[in-house]
C-alpha cells in the first residue's frame, strides 16, 4: 500500500490497522487526510488478504475535528473588502461556493469509503472525538471507547453544520433522537458513558490500554471467521438499515447463496460431522459484490 503523510497503514494476520497521524493537531482532519482515508479504505476493501480494519488515532486523541486552516480560501472574514468588490466580481463568490461544494463532496466520499468498505471497520476511540471525528466514527461498524473519550459536534459554535455525514448517519445509530438533537443544537461535550447510554458506542473500557487490547482481540476473532460470511453479513446489515424488511429479506436471500458455495462452510460442516475443531479460516477469497 502507498505511503501516506497523515496515516499509518499496515496489515498483519488479515488485520489492517489504520492510524490517524496528525498528532500536533490532535489528529484534526485536513484535506490531505481526507484524500488519504479514501485511498486507504478503497485499497483495503479490494485487498483479499485484509479481513477486518482497526481504526485508531495517534497520540492522546482519536480525532479532534477538522483543521480549519485548509478552508481559509473559502472564508472571507473581512466583510468590508467584500462590500467594496465591484458587481462584476460577484461571479467570484458563486465560483467559490461551487468549489467549496465540490470539496465537501470529496470529503463525504472519504467517509463513504469507510462505510462501504466490505471489511468490518472497528473504531477504538480515546481522547477527543470532535466534529469530523464523530462523523468518521459514524461510518464505522463497531465503535469502542475508553473512559478518556470526549465527544462533541461543535460546528454549531461557528455557525456551521456537519458536512461529513454525522447528521445523516447518527440518527440511525443513536437510540434517542432527543439526545442527538441536544448535542447537535448545543455543541456541548459528552463523555463515553453518555455515548454508551445512547448507542453511539457499544463498550467503554477503563483505560486506553484496555481499549486497544480489546479492539485487537475482537479484530483477531473476526479475522478467523469466514471472509465470505463476514462480508456478506455486513452487506446485508447495511442494506437492511436503509430498506424495508421485505426488501432486506429478498436481498439477503440472494447473498446467502454465496455462503453456501464457500469452501469455509464446507470445512465447517465437515468438522461438525467428524466432531473436530475447524481451524481458523486461512482461505483467501476475493469477493466482488
Amino acid at each position: 500500500m502507498s505511503d501516506f503523510e497523515f496515516l499509518t497503514v499496515f496489515s498483519e494476520d488479515f488485520i489492517s490497522v489504520v492510524e490517524l497521524r496528525h498528532r500536533e493537531k490532535g489528529n484534526a482532519l485536513n484535506l490531505k487526510m481526507w484524500s488519504e482515508i479514501h485511498e486507504a479504505f478503497t485499497a483495503i476493501g479490494a485487498d483479499p488478504k485484509s479481513r477486518v480494519v482497526l481504526l485508531i488515532g495517534d497520540g492522546d486523541n482519536f480525532c479532534s475535528g477538522t483543521d480549519m486552516n485548509d478552508y481559509k480560501e473559502f472564508i472571507d472574514l473581512d466583510e468590508s473588502k467584500r462590500e467594496k468588490k465591484p458587481a462584476k466580481e460577484a461571479f467570484g463568490f458563486a465560483r467559490q461556493s461551487l468549489a467549496l461544494r465540490q470539496q465537501i463532496l470529496q470529503l463525504q466520499k472519504a467517509f463513504a469509503a469507510v462505510e462501504s468498505c466490505p471489511k468490518p471497520v472497528l473504531a477504538a476511540v480515546h481522547g477527543h472525538c470532535i466534529d469530523g471525528g464523530v462523523g468518521l466514527l459514524g461510518a464505522c461498524d463497531v465503535r469502542l471507547a475508553s473512559a478518556t473519550a470526549v465527544f462533541a459536534l461543535k460546528e454549531i459554535e461557528i455557525a456551521a453544520i456537519s458536512y461529513c455525514g454525522a447528521l445523516s448517519r447518527l440518527p440511525k445509530l443513536c437510540k434517542h433522537a432527543s439526545f442527538l438533537r441536544d448535542v447537535a443544537f448545543t455543541g456541548r461535550r459528552f463523555d463515553a458513558m453518555e455515548a454508551l447510554k445512547h448507542g453511539l458506542i457499544s463498550t467503554v473500557f477503563d483505560s486506553d490500554k484496555e481499549l486497544l487490547a480489546a479492539a485487537r482481540k475482537m479484530a483477531e476473532v473476526i479475522a478467523e471467521k469466514s471472509p465470505v460470511a463476514i462480508q456478506t453479513s455486513k452487506k446485508i446489515l447495511n442494506f437492511a438499515r436503509d430498506h424495508k424488511q421485505k426488501e432486506a429479506e429478498k436481498f439477503g436471500n440472494a447473498l446467502r447463496m454465496l455462503t453456501l458455495q464457500s469452501r469455509d462452510m464446507k470445512e465447517a460442516l465437515r468438522a461438525s460431522r467428524t466432531q473436530t475443531t475447524r481451524p481458523p479460516s486461512r482461505i483467501i477469497e476475493a469477493l466482488d459484490f
